[in-house]
């Protein structure tokens, strides 16, 4: 599983895995489809926005023979200050 790895890197303080299940709506060169599938999220809580550019993190994200299914994205959000 993913998570553990993530969790064991320096800087991820917590994570968290959803995962949803039903019917999605793509489009590729103009060609329409809809697809039942699963779709994974994971949600990481960082100490600071360096954490996803480690070494350690960026290994992690490899995603070995998983790749041609993942869509990644980094965002890093960072609470307003009071």
């Amino acid at each position: 599983m993913h998570l553990p790895d993530a969790l064991a890197c320096p800087g991820v303080l917590a994570g968290r895995r959803y995962v949803t299940s039903g019917e999605v709506s793509e489009s590729d060169r103009g060609q329409g489809r809809r697809t039942k599938t699963k779709l994974y999220t994971t949600v990481y809580e960082l100490a600071s926005p360096a954490a996803v550019e480690t070494k350690e993190f960026n290994t992690m994200r490899g995603w070995a023979n998983f790749a041609p299914h993942v869509r990644s994205q980094t965002r890093v959000v960072v609470p307003a200050a009071p």
